[in-house]
């Protein structure tokens, strides 16, 4: 299921079903966006099996759905969907290797499941800084952190509550390396407006973010 976005398979080409449903001469980009969109309709019809992800499992389209099993015990695959095992497209799909994260921007639109593509585009902003992270720097696991460091100083994150934050942590952490206590800290002037107004709103959290993040004492 790491291997495609799409919602399943085993259907026919595109280009083949164009063929069988127009003429041999046929070429994909000839036809209007009516008639593509029919082709890809019956290659859903088509498909061999389909994608559960939402319980990480795969189906053949002929499942039985129901299977008499022991009580207690697992239910095994209906023969159906352990037939794809013995399907030459099936065995190609699994064999393949799974894409590498920057190439999936390049998979076609009609290749792609549309709700994963809505889920993908909502946390865009995130997901963004990790792509780019790995794009740009070493793999070594701190990747996305040193890339938001490197966007601070850059200016690209304009929130200076944001920064003061993080220069907040960074100086807490630096005292209790040092032996030293969090008191009489100062802290960016855009940081503690933040923290003043947190506190006027509701002490309980504020006391709860001082916690984890710091800020100036009640």
């Amino acid at each position: 299921m790491a291997r495609t976005p799409a919602s399943g398979g085993g259907a026919p080409s595109r280009a083949w079903i164009a063929k069988e449903l127009f003429s041999d001469e046929v070429q994909w980009c000839d036809l209007t966006d009516k008639d593509q969109r029919m082709v890809i309709r019956r290659q859903v019809s088509l498909q061999k099996w389909k994608v559960g992800r939402s319980v990480s499992a795969i189906f053949s389209m002929d499942c039985h759905c129901d299977i008499l099993t022991l009580e207690g015990n697992d239910p095994e695959p209906c023969s159906a969907c352990q037939k794809l095992l013995s399907l030459h497209a099936f065995q190609v799909a699994i064999r393949c290797q799974i894409p590498d994260d920057k190439k999936m921007k390049f998979v076609p639109k009609a290749y792609r499941d549309p709700d994963l593509g809505q889920i993908y585009l909502k946390y865009h902003g995130v997901w963004e800084l990790v792509e780019q992270a790995s794009e740009d720097l070493p793999d070594d696991g701190q990747s996305p952190y040193l890339k938001f460091a490197q966007r601070c100083a850059d200016g690209t994150y304009k929130s200076e509550t944001l920064t003061g934050m993080v220069q907040a942590l960074v100086l807490k952490q630096k005292r209790v390396d040092a032996g030293k206590s969090s008191r009489n800290m100062k802290y960016d002037s855009s940081f503690d407006q933040f923290c003043d107004l947190l506190s006027s709103i509701s002490k309980r959290a504020y006391l709860t973010f001082q916690k984890h993040f710091g800020g100036s004492g009640l």
